[in-house]
């Protein structure tokens, strides 16, 4: 079977952004290199607005809050597309997903641009992030989309308001890198995770009610090198891993979702 019967194409599907990450060894100057990786890009070198992100941490001993990075993010709303640099790291981001290739495509126009202007020396880390808001129609529940180990426990009987929130974590290792699989249950009209919900400002292209119950979900896979200092910096390698990442993710939906949701609500 070949993979396009395997895993055919969904005109309504739930997807509402997809990510992808490159992590680098840090550059010594991001700001000087922006207008010329905007114009590789074909894009406006003052369309890209600086800014500054803040990291908060958890850790044993408490909280830990880094000094906030610097950072340089360039949106077009219309084409649901965003670009965000840091000194040691570059997010592509869209809510207007076709299918890989073509979404690869413009993330290898993003790498080669990144590495001619700003020639970072090692690829620190490769994701690749994919999110899916559940919306069951009205007389619908979520078991008709998804796999039933993933929903809640109902511990009151058979009422189904009852369950207010629900949330699971699971971490896989593949053959690519490290699967997190996400599911946030709930009537909290999300269409993203909430920790990207304000983060990159596009619009999702599903509505998700709040008066009834949704889900969220959230397939975050990633790489990192063995080598601490990691890989040496090259679009063939990033274009490899992100590939790599893609197809556990692909793979995954499929498992977690039933035939019903993907034959019958997104075909």
């Amino acid at each position: 079977m070949v993979e396009s019967e395997k895993y055919p194409k969904l005109e309504r599907q739930p997807l509402t952004l997809v990510l992808a990450e490159f992590r680098f060894s840090p550059t010594n100057d991001p700001a000087a290199g922006i207008p010329d990786f905007a114009e590789l890009l074909g894009l406006q070198s003052d369309g890209f607005e600086e800014g500054t992100r803040q990291e908060v941490q958890l850790t044993p001993e408490g909280v830990s809050v880094k000094t906030p990075n610097k950072i340089w993010l360039s949106r077009e709303a219309k084409e649901g597309r965003l670009i965000q640099i840091e000194k040691d790291r570059m997010i592509f981001v869209t809510t207007q997903y076709p299918r890989f290739d073509p979404f690869t495509e413009q993330c290898m126009e993003a790498v080669h641009a990144l590495k001619q202007t700003m020639n970072p020396e090692y690829l620190r880390r490769v994701g690749l992030r994919y999110n899916d808001a559940v919306v069951p129609l009205e007389d619908e529940d979520l078991e008709h989309y998804l796999d039933p180990h993933l929903l809640p426990v109902n511990l009151f009987g058979d009422d189904k308001a009852a369950v207010k929130h629900h949330r699971t974590e699971t971490l896989l290792h593949t053959d690519a890198g490290v699967l997190a699989l996400r599911v946030l249950m709930g009537r909290h009209g999300l269409a993203v995770m909430p920790d990207i919900s304000h983060r990159f400002p596009l619009e999702p292209s599903v509505e998700v009610p709040s008066e009834r119950m949704t889900a969220v979900l959230d397939f975050d896979h990633f790489w990192k090198p063995d080598r601490e200092d990691g890989a040496g910096f090259s679009t063939h390698e990033a274009e490899k891993r992100l590939r790599s990442l893609h197809k556990a993710a692909r793979e995954a939906f499929w498992q977690v979702t039933t035939e019903f949701a993907r034959r019958e609500r997104w075909a």
